[in-house]
């Protein structure tokens, strides 16, 4: 299958899973899939995968994605707790709870690490190292054009350029 037929393929593919899970949803339009399908798409011309490849590697990405979205849902529900918790206590010392609370957000926070640790270290049984390497830094670029298409967006320009 040529490169525009797998590209086509997996758009397709991802097309259709993103319609099924959003039309359950009630979801027309949603940027952040449309975002996620772009990334995917560039990932597969960046990392010049074949489609066997391709769908091994997305399955473990995705499945590390939701992990990686449990525990910052995890984190951010434990950083809701401290801030309720301050709020009630302004009057009272409290540094024992505060305590135990630093230590779940920083237990939830090496757990985060040691999540995408794992993900790279099981990759080089898919991808080889050279393919890594370009997918950590394809990650750290797209985020940093994301970030500054938003920054633009809301005014503020471009944060150190």
């Amino acid at each position: 299958m040529n490169k525009y037929g797998l590209t086509f393929f997996l758009v397709l593919l991802l097309s259709m899973n993103i319609f099924a899970q959003r039309h359950g949803k009630g979801h027309m339009f949603d940027p952040h899939s449309k975002i996620e399908q772009l990334e995917k798409l560039k990932l597969i011309e960046v990392l010049q995968m074949d489609e066997d490849t391709s769908i091994r590697f997305f399955a473990r990405r995705n499945e590390h994605q939701e992990n990686m979205r449990q525990l910052a849902e995890k984190r951010d529900d434990i950083l809701l707790e401290i801030e309720e918790i301050v709020r009630e206590s302004k009057l009272q010392k409290n540094d024992k709870l505060y305590k135990e609370k630093i230590a779940e957000v920083l237990k939830v926070e090496k757990d985060i690490v040691d999540e995408r640790t794992n993900f790279i270290n099981s990759l080089n049984n898919i991808l080889s190292y050279e393919q890594i390497a370009k997918l950590l830094a394809f990650e750290f670029k797209f985020r940093e054009e994301i970030k500054n298409i938003l920054m633009e967006k809301r005014g503020m320009g471009r944060p150190f350029n």
